[in-house]
């Protein structure tokens, strides 16, 4: 079973990356920290100390942070407040608490924003995108990394960009888009093999070993994880080496060398306590288990699969929780426990349904399919089989469609090399005609000296204005796209968080049906309802929404003074172009309920029959 990567929080240190990482370096740091005063030096020497020891020693890095933060905020200085926070949400988020990782992400990007300091924003984005991406919310990962793609494509920032293409190869590996998700792991394997930076370079070749293993080039994916090992041994990261070990333990039990296999898992578990990420101690266990199995020590390996669910299950890792729960019911199956086979396997494509697992939501229907068959049931048995070759012939059709897919990427990506270096060569030919021209007023010099300054400045001055006016009008059209894109990603999170509620306050009331007197099923109806009654994200969707129309609200107010705010949600929603259909999703009410909404709504306003409501507010 392909092993996930759960630590890509790495790619959080692109814009900071320092020589830092040998120990009388790191000394010498300490040395000159120690004597620094309270100032923006002693923070940058804090940020070289943050990087430096991340993955070697996290609670002294978690130390250095949180004294850069309380500096940055004691001066005022909003650059080094937005750094702290990044820094604190990487290291959260190394430690598996995704709520306090969010916050602080959420921070840093308010800070860069409020400054305009657009590398500071991009940072917060991909802090933001790995995040969700390691909750398995793909879709909004994606949708926030390009951004940064496109950001990072503009400006020819080849460093940032494999950092973009890591993110982008892991997302869609996670989706089943397995040639997409190699040609981007070795587009950035390939940029930083041409420069001095080891541990990224190491963290590309995890990604592109990943993606090996679900090729099934399994000798490929240990030539490439043992090469990233010796990296990651030689920079002292713990928490890596950890990783490696544990795909390294995946790949040796794929390949039958089951002593190899164990020896790596055994370290693996051992060196992910001592780094303290819980995540890859799980994904080490699901190994482990996997090992007992195949040693036929089968309550060993149901021990090791269920301390990896309960792991994943309290981090809030649902794409783990499916690979612990997929391995259980292949277990039960194995056991001839095909009762329980058949309720463990139906958690997994109840929650793979959900969500964009389509690999594991196909092996759990195969795997049912079996459990029917053994019980007797052979009409449920051909039905999950169906479904199962249905998602099958589904993934290998979409291969074929990816493989076009990818010709076009290397296509295109050829093109604006081909067009960057077109570039090059229009700039070095300008510059020899600046020369030139030079050469040529240099013998002029004598009789026009005064003419040829004056018309020399004037021209100097004209281009600058020129040049400072097209950034100023990029900068303003750039800004503006990402305040529609955070308002559409907060859309998409609104709208998936609804359905998720919904769909398991279902699932609650239909166990309530089978035991109406269960004190344990009500108090989670009641939670769902008070999360879903709790729910800040309208308060940051409004926050996004009035920065891209600016005193749009007050407009309504000042025309109807007793909206409510369930009606400036529904007017923000069709000011944004939203259908009914997609405003019932994200308002999580029926279309007739929304048909009602907007009568009352048009009678606040004072509209007449013949006047669109869209239009309205289009203008308004």
């Amino acid at each position: 079973m392909k092993n996930k990567l759960y630590i890509l929080l790495v790619f959080f240190s692109w814009m900071m990356q320092t020589a830092v990482a040998q120990g009388p370096n790191l000394d010498s740091l300490q040395s000159v920290y120690q004597q620094q005063p309270y100032d923006t030096t002693r923070m940058m020497t804090l940020n070289h100390l943050i990087n430096a020891t991340m993955y070697r020693d996290p609670p002294r890095s978690m130390e250095y942070a949180t004294e850069m933060s309380a500096i940055a905020y004691e001066l005022g200085l909003k650059k080094w407040q937005s750094l702290s926070h990044f820094q604190l949400g990487g290291l959260q988020s190394n430690l598996d608490n995704n709520d306090q990782a969010r916050v602080h992400f959420d921070q840093s990007y308010r800070f860069a924003k409020e400054i305009s300091d657009t590398m500071r924003l991009l940072l917060a984005i991909n802090g933001k995108a790995v995040l969700e991406m390691n909750l398995g919310n793909y879709k909004v990962a994606d949708s926030l990394n390009e951004i940064n793609i496109e950001f990072l494509t503009a400006r020819n920032d080849q460093y940032r960009l494999s950092n973009a293409y890591g993110i982008k190869s892991s997302i869609n590996h996670s989706m089943g888009n397995y040639n997409i998700a190699y040609q981007h792991a070795l587009d950035a394997v390939r940029i930083l093999e041409q420069m001095d930076r080891p541990v990224r370079l190491a963290d590309a070749l995890v990604q592109l070993s990943d993606v090996e293993v679900s090729l099934k080039e399994f000798n490929k994916a240990i030539e490439h994880s043992v090469r990233a090992l010796s990296i990651f041994q030689q920079a002292g990261d713990l928490m890596y080496q950890a990783q490696v070990l544990t795909n390294l333990g995946d790949l040796y039990l794929e390949t039958g060398d089951k002593t190899m296999a164990r020896d790596h898992l055994q370290s693996a578990i051992q060196m992910a306590d001592s780094a303290g990420n819980e995540s890859i101690k799980a994904a080490a266990l699901n190994n482990m288990g996997r090992w007992h199995k195949e040693d036929e020590q089968l309550s060993s390996a149901l021990n090791s699969y269920e301390l990896a669910l309960e792991i994943y299950s309290r981090i809030g890792d649902t794409h783990g929780e499916v690979q612990s729960l997929l391995l259980l019911g292949e277990l039960s199956n194995h056991n001839q426990n095909y009762a329980e086979a058949i309720q463990t396997l139906g958690q997994v494509i109840d929650i793979a349904s959900a969500r964009t697992f389509t690999p594991e939501k196909s092996e759990a229907l195969r795997l049912r399919a079996s459990a029917w068959e053994q019980t007797g049931r052979p009409d449920m048995a051909i039905e999950d089989f169906k479904k199962h070759k249905i998602l099958s012939d589904s993934l290998f059709n979409s291969e074929r469609l990816r493989e076009i897919e990818e010709l076009r990427i290397i296509y295109e990506t050829e093109k604006k090399d081909q067009e960057i270096e077109l570039q090059r060569f229009e700039i070095e030919l300008l510059d020899q005609k600046q020369r030139n021209n030079r050469i040529s007023i240099a013998l002029l010099i004598i009789l026009l000296v005064s003419v040829v300054t004056s018309a020399f400045l004037i021209y100097q001055n004209f281009r600058q204005k020129l040049k400072r006016h097209r950034l100023e009008v990029e900068t303003t059209q750039q800004l503006l796209g990402l305040k529609k894109r955070e308002l559409t990603t907060q859309v998409l999170y609104i709208a998936q968080k609804n359905e998720l509620l919904k769909e398991l306050r279902e699932m609650v009331s239909e166990g309530k049906k089978k035991e109406p007197d269960s004190s344990s099923l009500r108090q989670i109806l009641s939670r769902l309802n008070m999360d879903a009654a709790n729910d800040n994200s309208w308060e940051r969707f409004r926050i996004y929404f009035d920065e891209l129309h600016h005193g749009f609200e007050e407009k309504i107010k000042q025309l109807a003074p007793d909206v409510s705010p369930g009606e400036l949600r529904l007017i923000s929603l069709i000011k944004m172009n939203l259908n009914s259909q997609e405003i019932a999703s994200v308002l999580n009410i029926s279309g007739e309920g929304i048909k009602k909404a907007r009568y009352r709504l048009r009678k606040k306003l004072s509209l007449e029959g013949e006047n669109s409501l869209e239009d309205f507010l289009a203008v308004l």
